[in-house]
Order: C-alpha cells, then structure tokens, then sequence
C-alpha cells in the first residue's frame, strides 16, 4: 500500500497556528507559515524578521525579503550570523549612486534587470545586479533611495558578478 502524500496549503497551516502564541511555535510552525507562505508585508516587519533569525531562517530571511531591513537588532543578528561566511557572502557597505533598470530578452516581460551602482568606502564602484517586477519598479527605487547614503548590500558572486541578495541601513 502506498503512502499518501499530504499536501500542506495555507490554509491548514493558518487554521493549525490560529491560537497558538508565537512564543511557543516550532522550528515547523515558523518554516511552514513564514518561509513557504510568507508575503512580502509580513516578511517585513521586524517581528516576523526576529522570529525567522530565532528558529534559525536566517539564509532564508535574507532570501525571501525585498524590502531593505532597517532594524538595528535584526540587522546585528544578519551580520554577524555564521551563514554570511558559510555561504561565503560579501558584505559591501557604501553610497548609492546609481540604480538602473533593463529590459532582458531571457526574461518574461514582468521583469526587469536592475544593476545598483554602489561607491564603497575606497571609493570603488561596484555594480551589483538584481531582478525586480516591472510592475514594483518605483517601490523598489525609492525603499533602496531612503538608504541612498548609507546602506549595506549582502551579495553572491554567480560566474564573476555579484548578485544582490540583501540590503540593509548602513
């Protein structure tokens, strides 16, 4: 006899968690709620941050996260957490000054290329690519504007480029 695979949806996962205080939640509780269903809104806010760091989503808040984090704990927690050298990320810190926005033919439509142009604190200009909605264009430029002066990028080199990852208040 075969073994029926039980498909986990939202909606089981919101009604098992409904009244149970975060405080007690499982290392399960948070990966099944916030990392397969987290949105953006929920993901942004530094409680929901503060729980996913707690359980150990680290890479996985860094991961799934848009919006640049500003919280100094959280940002502490990030920073300073073993998964930047395990993953071997690069911290850059610097000025913004540049964001540009490409159309790519390898793309869907919906997306844009988008290449930050960071001056780090020897003055070098690095680009550091990323994907964003075409539709979140305006959103995306101005959360990375309010950071402009000082902000702080995690990125991946992928074949020699570096691809953003994170960012966060500098």
């Amino acid at each position: 006899m075969m073994k029926k695979n039980n498909v986990i949806t939202y909606e089981i996962v919101k009604e098992r968690l409904k009244n149970k205080p975060l405080s007690e939640w499982t290392n399960q509780d948070v990966f099944d709620r916030y990392v397969a269903y987290g949105n953006d809104e929920e993901l942004n806010t530094p409680d929901i941050q503060e729980l996913l760091i707690k359980h150990g989503y680290i890479d996985e808040l860094i991961n799934l996260v848009d919006n640049v984090i500003y919280d100094a704990i959280i940002i502490n927690d990030i920073l300073n957490s073993k998964i930047i050298k395990e993953k071997d990320y690069i911290v850059r810190k610097g000025c913004i000054v540049d964001i540009l926005f490409c159309e790519n033919d390898e793309l869907p439509d919906e997306f844009l290329d988008v290449v930050i142009k960071l001056k780090d604190d020897n003055s070098n200009i690095i680009d550091i690519k990323d994907l964003c909605y075409l539709i979140n264009k305006e959103k995306y430029k101005n959360d990375l504007e309010k950071y402009r002066k000082n902000i702080i990028i995690i990125t991946e080199n992928r074949n020699g480029t570096e691809n953003k990852i994170c960012a966060v208040k500098g």
